[in-house]
């Protein structure tokens, strides 16, 4: 008997509810005990005492121990462990809506009886790694774990340079290392071949040079006037050059902001602050995204408006994030713009993504929209973007696969997102 009490105590020291109350509990909902709230409370029927069912059961156990008689651990009015005390249904009820605190230390309260609930969602609770690696991370975190600290991340084959475009998980590289010996050997011969090739080339240049260079020396003792008209050719040659380097750079930067600018004055075209994605050779995109040859695709740069902000749409053909491999995944892209300084931050529109049915009668159509409402997680948009990526927020569970290839969604082989920029009330 003495042996099972101490395992009880080692299984669980407190038998009250052990978590941080919003407001400090009164002492008619405390276990006299273990000074807790009270957790599946008993109460005896002799003296009219509550406890959690644990302490008191543990109490019990130590008197039996001891070869005592059970008693009340107040008055030691003795009490029968089946006739004289009952579960009081209407007190747990009461301490399970008392308001408590996120254990995890995010900023959500409510009552005790939430709990649970809560920890489905909480972004501070660890879960369990999607690729199966054992660790348990963050729910906020999970995305940064897999990419950049998961074991079971696909990483390239140490022969990358040499030309193996492999991507294995940490565990299988020494396997895919002795699979891929004899072809890893091709890669590093061919490699090597053409290095020597280069360097035979290379010499031949140097050699080539070298008597040029004699020459020129030649030319340059006989003559000291076509030194220095070879010194003033030069010159002019690296102005002329520094020139055309300044020119081809101020062209670039043009060229940019003309495409910028035609791509903003198609979408005013269409509609003010509405954007049509036109994707073409939808089918190959989505199976090289399930193959894991192809991860995302991107939308050209463009504006919401006339001097508006600047983003791009990110589409996941085979989902992102929990919606791998079921779901198309949208996301948009606020990016740096030439209007930046003088928009409002933060950025204040409501988004909405609309894949568009293509069925040849209008009235048939049955287009799928979701928003992305403006006023939510102002975090991620909240003030400028400091580099040129930017930063991106959206729907991982925009349009399941299932739903994607009914009706006329994917037509000749293309697909159509529009997104809308609506400008919330302040």
């Amino acid at each position: 008997m003495r042996e099972n009490m101490v395992e009880v105590e080692r299984s669980c020291a407190l038998g009250g509810y052990d978590e941080e109350f919003v407001e400090d509990i009164e002492d008619d909902w405390l276990c006299p005990i273990c000074h807790l709230p009270l957790k599946v409370s008993v109460l005896t029927e002799v003296c009219g005492h509550r406890f959690c069912k644990l302490c008191l059961e543990r109490h019990f156990m130590r008197q039996e121990a001891d070869g005592q008689e059970l008693t009340c651990p107040l008055d030691q009015n003795v009490l029968t462990r089946d006739k004289d005390m009952f579960v009081d249904k209407a007190t747990e009820r009461k301490v399970r809506s008392f308001v408590i605190k996120c254990p995890r230390g995010c900023q959500w309260t409510g009552e005790l009886r939430s709990k649970e609930d809560h920890k489905n969602e909480c972004k501070r609770f660890p879960v369990n790694c999607p690729n199966g690696c054992g660790e348990l991370v963050p729910r906020e975190e999970i995305l940064l774990h897999t990419e950049n600290n998961c074991s079971l991340a696909p990483i390239p084959c140490p022969y990358a340079e040499m030309g193996c475009n492999e991507k294995v998980l940490q565990p299988e590289i020494k396997s895919h290392l002795h699979s891929e010996m004899g072809n890893h050997l091709d890669l590093v011969c061919a490699r090597l071949k053409n290095t020597e090739e280069e360097l035979w080339n290379t010499k031949d240049h140097l050699d080539l040079a070298c008597t040029k260079l004699t020459n020129t020396e030649t030319e340059l003792q006989n003559t000291k006037e076509h030194l220095d008209l070879a010194c003033t050719k030069l010159t002019n040659t690296e102005t002329e050059l520094q020139n055309t380097m300044e020119q081809f750079k101020e062209i670039k930067e043009i060229t940019k902001k003309l495409h910028e600018r035609i791509v903003a004055l198609e979408t005013k075209r269409c509609q003010e602050s509405i954007y049509i994605w036109k994707i073409n050779g939808f089918h190959r995109i989505l199976e090289k995204a399930k193959t894991g040859k192809v991860d995302k695709i991107e939308s050209d740069p463009f504006y919401t408006s006339e001097g508006g902000y600047k983003v791009t749409l990110r589409l996941y053909p085979n989902g992102h994030l929990s919606e791998k491999n079921t779901h198309l995944s949208i996301y948009l892209t606020i990016m740096k713009g030439d209007f930046d300084s003088i928009l409002k931050w933060p950025f204040a529109k409501r988004v909405t993504f609309t894949l568009i049915d293509q069925q040849e009668n209008a009235n048939d159509r049955k287009n799928i929209t979701r928003t992305i409402p403006g006023n939510q997680d102002k975090g991620a948009w909240n003030s400028r973007p400091l580099r040129e990526s930017g930063v991106w927020k959206g729907l991982s569970a925009f349009v399941s696969h299932d739903v994607l290839m009914k009706r006329g969604y994917v037509q000749d082989d293309t697909i159509f997102i529009q997104a809308e920029f609506e400008t919330l009330a302040p």
